[in-house]
């Protein structure tokens, strides 16, 4: 693999899927660069290629003669501001199906409050590897750490709980949308009337803060490449400041994105900043907590995820359906357990979109389990009195408890969070 710190190195490692990797070389790759963000590896004429966001500008690197040590440094883009903010971060890159970069700018901040004070900040930028060409595709972005793609082609990045954010989300970067912050709106074009915003993009997922993380990272797709487990076509996002990885399981609702999310694996050494695939199918998780305080026990680092003989219970699915919601589990299920009213319990809330630092769960009520019916042997349906929506989508939040495998398995994880935006 090849990894990027964010003092500015770039290193080649060796061993790392050695069992333990206590044999591990680094080669440094490339030097000097300032805080990369992040990194993608990419055959291109038949020369593998590094690319690697800077907080000024997308590099290509090449290795022009194999030795593993980067020959040229070349800017692709540097079409976007840097005033020198502390918090002027380059979150990327990430490559759509029609092969153009695309990256996430960070607002800066003078307080409690973000601010774009230069061009593009607050933005999505795809660019053109070829020409260098760059379009800002969507604004309304705060601290929009890290950048993905999902099945579909859609982008998708995360953002994080703060002003005009009320808990970290997961995000569609469409096309000229807006995402809700409006510190981006000095650079929309045409220009608004003053005191209008354009319409607001809804939340794919609403991670509640605390109990899904507080600080979420990186977008990383299961399109068959992963093998930890029947998770192809989910969404994998990390966490800074609780050092964890969540899963997201995505459909589309009346043409909009939305789905749930669940605990995966918690517990790592430091901050996950960033998530990707290995050969083998592990992951491999980007860790660091400078400046970004974490849990774990550690400054730095990178930890793999393997999958072991072990399997537990999971809830695979949670599909939203007229009524209430299916649910797929990983194994088949005690059907008199699976089946029980009482095993289930709901509360849902929203958030408020505000200026002000996060937001309350509000709005909060309980819904009240009416029925549970069996689908197949892993599936059941719970129904429920009111799916509610809103503005901002409510979290409908399911807590389980006795469900098991047929074998006699408990679950693993007893939560899942799905955000209503569109009702069936």
């Amino acid at each position: 693999p090849i990894a990027c710190t964010r003092r500015g190195d770039v290193w080649v490692i060796d061993g790392a899927y050695e069992m333990p990797p206590v044999n591990a070389a680094y080669t440094l790759f490339a030097t000097g660069l300032h805080e990369p963000l992040g990194i993608r590896p990419r055959m291109e004429n038949g020369r593998l290629v590094v690319y690697v966001a800077q907080r000024a500008e997308l590099t290509r690197l090449i290795d022009l003669d194999g030795d593993d040590v980067a020959d040229r440094y070349e800017t692709v883009c540097d079409d976007w501001g840097l005033s020198g903010n502390y918090h002027e971060f380059t979150f990327g890159p990430e490559f759509d199906e029609d092969g153009y970069a695309w990256l996430t700018l960070c607002l800066g901040f003078n307080g409690p409050v973000g601010h774009s004070a230069v061009p593009w900040r607050g933005w999505s930028v795809r660019i053109d590897t070829t020409t260098g060409d760059m379009t800002p595709m969507t604004g309304g972005l705060r601290s929009p750490n890290g950048v993905g793609r999902w099945t579909d082609g859609t982008m998708f990045s995360v953002d994080n709980q703060g002003d005009w954010v009320g808990t970290c989300k997961l995000m569609t970067l469409r096309p000229g949308g807006y995402n809700g912050h409006p510190e981006s709106l000095p650079w929309w074009t045409p220009e608004l009337p003053e005191g209008e915003t354009p319409p607001m993009e809804p939340a794919a997922v609403w991670f509640p803060y605390g109990k899904m993380g507080q600080s979420t990272a990186d977008v990383l797709t299961d399109t068959g490449q992963g093998s930890l487990g029947p998770w192809k076509g989910q969404i994998f996002a990390g966490d800074q400041t609780s050092a964890l990885v969540s899963r997201v399981f995505l459909e589309v609702v009346d043409g909009v994105h939305q789905g749930a999310c669940f605990p995966f694996r918690k517990g790592l050494d430091c901050g996950v900043n960033r998530l990707a695939w290995g050969k083998d199918g592990s992951m491999f998780v980007g860790q660091t907590d400078r400046g970004w305080g974490s849990v774990g026990d550690r400054r730095y680092g990178i930890q793999r995820i393997l999958r072991t003989d072990l399997e537990p219970l999971e809830i695979k699915e949670m599909r939203l359906v007229d009524g209430g919601f299916d649910l797929e589990f990983t194994a088949d299920l005690d059907e008199g357990a699976a089946t029980n009213v009482e095993s289930y319990d709901m509360l849902s809330y929203t958030y408020l979109h505000h200026a002000t630092y996060g937001s309350p769960e509000v709005e909060k009520a309980p819904n009240r389990i009416t029925g549970v019916e069996r689908i197949d042997a892993r599936t059941v349906r719970v129904l429920v009195d009111e799916i509610r929506t809103g503005p901002m989508g409510f979290v409908h939040e399911l807590r389980i408890d006795g469900v098991r495998a047929r074998d006699g398995r408990p679950l693993l994880h007893d939560r899942a969070y799905y955000t209503v935006q569109r009702l069936r």
